[in-house]
This record gives C-alpha cells, structure tokens and sequence, in this order.
C-alpha cells in the first residue's frame, strides 16, 4: 500500500522538461482531463540579492528593489499586463520572496496568447 501511494505522488509531481538555448529551464506538467493551464516565470532575483559585479566593479542595490521590479514587470508598451490578462479570461499575479520573483497566470483558453503576455 505504501509503495502505490509513493508512485501515486511520484507521477502527480513528474514534469517534462527542457533547457532552452537561452537559458531558460521551461517545465510542463500534463494533467489528462484537466481543462485549465497554470504558468509561471520564476527569475533567480529576489529580496536577498541587493549586489553583483559587473565588470569588475562592484554594484549596490537599494532594499526592495526586486518587489520594485515585479510590480513594474507588468507595465509594457502595450498596456498593463494584467489588463492584457483580463481580455483572454485570464487571472494574473506575481510575488517576490528571498531568492525569486515569479509571474503567474490562470487560464482555460487562449494559452498562446498568454503565454506571449507572460
């Protein structure tokens, strides 16, 4: 009994994955009969990383400066991203912790679409 339930969680939490030429790890979870799509965009750059060097010399951020970033994430030329969001039905949010800032979106159709506004 312990065994199926051990392999019940291991294939609930598998995902293909893939490392894009730029960088990007991108994940997927299938889930056979579900209708909806969950996405996030996680960046390595959160409320801990406040310096780095950059060519050679060192550069000092002021506190807060990744909860900054977030919120001015989902400004762009074409609009507010989640006023973007909205018009595809779809729900948006993001949030910023001690070692990453992620993007979120909700959505059951128009997966395209807001893959691009993600």
């Amino acid at each position: 009994m312990v065994d199926a339930s051990m392999r019940a969680v291991r294939e609930a939490a598998a995902f293909e994955g893939a490392v894009l030429e730029n960088g990007l790890t991108v994940r997927v979870h299938p889930m056979p009969g579900f209708t909806g799509v969950h996405a996030v965009y996680g960046a390595k750059f959160g409320s801990a990383d406040r310096a780095f060097v950059l060519d050679g010399k060192r550069v000092d951020l002021p506190a807060g400066i990744a909860h900054f970033l977030e919120h001015k994430m989902f400004e762009n030329e074409e609009g507010d991203a989640f006023t973007l969001y909205a018009q595809t039905g779809a729900n948006a949010n993001a949030y910023t912790s001690f070692d990453k800032t992620c993007y979120i979106f909700s959505a059951s159709g128009s997966v395209a679409r807001n893959l691009d506004i993600l």
